[in-house]
């Protein structure tokens, strides 16, 4: 069922993995447990039985997060923008969403980059992705203690991957490297693997666009290409109306291959996480 959770984290996103399955593990504990012996239809054995209801729970935290998304994005965003985004206001703003009295120190943020929970994009400067990440699992979780999980490596949110226009859609986590830092203090950047040809990656998080300019935020998430399509990829990728559309649409500073994404987004709204997007 391993599979079966994969295709849900594209729908989580900021969310990594780790925070995902804490969260969805959260949900489940709090949920009550069906009262009597399990039905036959639920399974014979114990790890199926489960895995199913952390499936259920994970189906569960897709709308709690898709809830918050927006509020957490329009909270972030202007700082992200104005170049304020700063271990003191991920302080200020985690303290405003802890309950009661319990306050985050400044020390925390060191354990929590250590142990891989927050990660940076300078070396003193919050990843704002990660930081929303947070921000969402403590604001779904309102315990004190036990909020976070313990990753065993970096990790990043998952996206959708579209390799060609008649194929289907899958998940995928952007990979990360390290820029520069130390062991104990690494600066980290996402960057998407090459593929054989321009292929697409898109999102219900707008925060995608912070990380990369090539990100194209639409009203229903973000959308981008990765490598540069030429002419006859637009082609391939674009029904003969929509090609129509193409040459009479668009800002003259802005290349075809972004109008281009103007154009396929209007069908990822509808069309999110299907086999087609033709």
């Amino acid at each position: 069922m391993e599979d079966d959770r994969s295709r849900k984290f594209a729908d989580l996103a900021p969310l990594t993995k780790s925070f995902a399955m804490h969260l969805a593990s959260y949900l489940l504990r709090m949920a009550q447990r069906p009262a009597g012996r399990p039905h036959k239809t639920e399974g014979a054995d114990v790890v199926t039985r489960a895995e199913r209801r952390l499936l259920e729970a994970i189906d569960q935290l897709i709308p709690l997060v898709q809830a918050r998304n927006q509020s957490i994005y329009d909270l972030v965003n202007p700082v992200v923008t104005s170049g304020n985004l700063t271990e003191k206001w991920l302080l200020q703003t985690l303290n405003q969403f802890t309950p009661g009295k319990r306050q985050v120190y400044p020390q925390r943020l060191a354990e929590w980059r250590r142990a891989n929970l927050l990660l940076y994009c300078t070396e003193d400067e919050p990843e704002p992705n990660s930081v929303c990440c947070l921000l969402l699992a403590r604001a779904i979780n309102p315990n004190r203690t036990g909020w976070l999980p313990r990753p065993p490596a970096a990790e990043t949110y998952w996206c959708w991957r579209l390799n060609t226009p008649d194929s289907s859609p899958f998940p995928y986590e952007l990979p990360l490297e390290v820029v520069t830092g130390t062991t104990e203090r690494p600066v980290y950047r996402p960057r998407p693997e090459p593929g054989v040809s321009p292929y697409i990656l898109y999102t219900p998080w707008k925060g995608a666009s912070w990380d990369d300019s090539a990100w194209l935020v639409y009203d229903e998430g973000a959308v981008r290409w990765v490598g540069d399509p030429t002419e006859d990829v637009l082609t391939l990728w674009l029904l003969l109306q929509e090609q129509e559309r193409l040459s009479l649409q668009g800002e003259p500073e802005e290349s075809r291959a972004r109008r281009a994404l103007r154009i396929l987004a209007s069908r990822l709204i509808h069309n999110p996480s299907s086999g087609n997007t033709t």
